[in-house]
């Protein structure tokens, strides 16, 4: 039987880039005036410095840091010491510093052994874009992951990015069976948490919210239709309870956790 591969999903933050700010003299030299991430992504857009020249300066950075540069790496350090990392796939923001981090990342992982990639998640920008879309595309992409390698040992590394981003793919992780972990920067070891005894295919799923699910997966429904058809109960429950529907100007349509629910539970393995 062949060996399965070990594959990590790891969530992309700046912590690579706020780290080097603070202790690397080629940074601060090539970003001067700035003293945020927001600083950094205006440069960026600006060109000053160029894309190129600050992935080479955080590769460098990085080498001379090792797996301390930054919350991923530190975070995978006792799986790659223990060379139980075949592919990391490296989940980032649409933004330029997402872009950077993340190709910092994925060449450092390269030329590690370890093979790697980059996925950008559109829609990742901001509070509103990521609210709207980002989260939804987060949950898309990682799902369409963890089935691609479904008979793989996956796991989910939530340690980078922000809280929101981290929750969302536990969710999803637990779900699907898989187990996530993660190391804030003053623990010494890694905190897993094995994936809960949630399974979303039971009957009650199936008997009462699928073929409301299914319907709303065509598109939003008149709140007062949506509760003819199924009871103000189940509306009730999916609204505030399941958080799988919301309301929206008079009409209910499915939230990005909803979505994942109805990718997950009903579409085919």
């Amino acid at each position: 039987m062949p060996r399965r591969v070990r594959v990590h999903i790891v969530t992309v933050g700046a912590s690579l880039l706020t780290n080097a700010l603070r202790d690397d003299q080629n940074v601060k030299q090539l970003l001067p005036n700035a003293s945020s991430v927001r600083d950094v992504e205006n440069a960026l857009r600006d060109g000053r410095p160029t894309r190129r020249e600050l992935v080479e300066a955080l590769l460098s950075y990085v080498s001379r840091k090792g797996n301390a540069a930054c919350a991923e790496l530190t975070s995978m350090s006792e799986h790659i010491d223990r060379r139980l990392v075949d592919l990391v796939y490296l989940l980032h923001t649409d933004t330029e510093v997402g872009e950077v981090c993340g190709t910092v990342l994925e060449r450092h992982l390269n030329r590690s052994g370890i093979r790697a990639e980059r996925r950008r998640i559109e829609g990742f920008r901001n509070e509103e874009e990521f609210r709207e879309r980002g989260l939804q595309n987060l949950l898309l992409v990682t799902h369409e992951l963890i089935k691609k390698h479904r008979e793989d040992a996956v796991l989910v590394n939530a340690t980078g990015g922000y809280k929101p981003e981290g929750t969302a793919l536990s969710i999803l992780a637990f779900v699907m069976g898989k187990p996530v972990y993660y190391r804030h920067e003053d623990f010494r070891t890694t905190v897993f948490i094995p994936p809960l005894p949630i399974d979303w295919r039971e009957d009650v799923l199936d008997r009462v919210y699928r073929s409301a699910l299914m319907d709303l997966s065509r598109g939003s429904m008149d709140a007062s239709e949506f509760e003819r058809r199924y009871g103000k109960e189940v509306a009730e429950r999916m609204l505030e309870d399941l958080m799988l529907i919301r309301e929206r100007d008079g009409k209910y349509e499915m939230t990005e956790f909803g979505r994942v629910i109805y990718w997950v539970a009903f579409s085919d393995p």
